[in-house]
């Protein structure tokens, strides 16, 4: 099944890169712009997928005197935000511009045109809070265990995880 996923992404990605090509062309920056963040994502995909379940990733970790902070791989974590960044800025512009008329994109009926505006504005929404996230924090994620507990940031233990009840 995992070799589908992975076969689709990868068309998917060819597909953007071909369209990218057009559009380059064509000397249309926009649809250029969209292909480009469909092959990022389909790409990003296809490494955050392979580095995942070959065994290969490796768990980083720092450790001070509060406590040890556990980083997931660095490569896995570049593919994931190449992966939320590419699928953002394409989800954003078919949103944007499909409606108005300004992106170039064959579609078979105005029914489907109206589900790929919806669902990639839904996408574009979804996918925002985790790019911030990721560009704050420089990471996709991360554990911070200390005497008193765990939590996921520094310095900011939640009173569950640290076996204190909140009295809210």
């Amino acid at each position: 099944m995992m070799f589908f996923g992975r076969l689709l992404f990868f068309g998917g990605g060819i597909l953007g890169l071909y369209w990218l090509g057009v559009s380059v062309a064509k000397g249309d920056a926009l649809a250029a712009t969209t292909a480009a963040g469909v092959a990022a994502f389909c790409f990003g995909g296809i490494v955050r997928h392979l580095r995942l379940f070959s065994n290969k990733a490796v768990v980083r970790g720092r450790v001070d005197t509060s406590g040890t902070t556990f980083l997931p791989d660095k490569t896995l974590d570049r593919a994931t935000l190449v992966l939320y960044t590419g699928g953002l800025v394409a989800m954003a512009l078919i949103a944007i511009f499909v409606p108005a008329g300004k992106l170039n994109m064959p579609f078979p009926s105005s029914a489907a045109k109206l589900s790929m505006t919806f669902a990639a504005a839904a996408g574009a929404v979804a996918l925002f809070p985790m790019v911030v996230s990721n560009l704050k924090r420089n990471t996709t994620a991360f554990l911070r265990l200390t005497p008193t507990g765990f939590g996921p940031t520094p310095g900011s233990l939640s009173r569950k995880a640290s076996g204190q009840r909140s009295h809210q």
